[in-house]
């Protein structure tokens, strides 16, 4: 139900907008046969008024989207890490030929020989 929300309340302010300019141009042109220049304050207040009012709740319905958008990927990121972190097994490892395992440091990138815990080059604890 809330899904595109955003998406919404941006469609619902451009939607509004453009009626109150279509009314207030309408109700305008009308006013200026009948009153004179009073119809052209009308326009341009319909215009002006309806351009304030909408340009907030826009920046309402933009600003939810960028949140969500900021909430997935972090969610996602952290779906990643987390998926990253669960699979403590040999993938770590490549083992050669003569069954020796090779490893590459997450810190330095470098290969490191043996079941170690230690980065040979670095220091880094895994």
């Amino acid at each position: 139900m809330f899904k595109n929300c955003g998406s919404t309340v941006k469609g619902i302010a451009l939607i509004n907008f453009w009626l109150m300019v279509i009314a207030g141009v309408i109700v305008g042109i009308w006013l200026l046969s009948e009153e004179g220049p009073v119809g052209l304050l009308v326009i341009s207040g319909a215009v002006i008024g309806g351009w304030l009012e909408n340009v907030a709740l826009y920046t309402i319905g933009d600003t939810w989207e960028r949140v969500k958008n900021i909430e997935s990927s972090v969610t996602e990121k952290t779906i990643d890490d987390n998926d990253d972190d669960d699979d403590e097994t040999d993938d770590e490892y490549v083992y050669t030929g003569s069954g020796e395992a090779i490893w590459l440091c997450p810190k330095c990138q470098k290969e490191n020989s043996g079941e170690i815990s230690v980065c040979q080059h670095c220091g880094f604890h895994v």
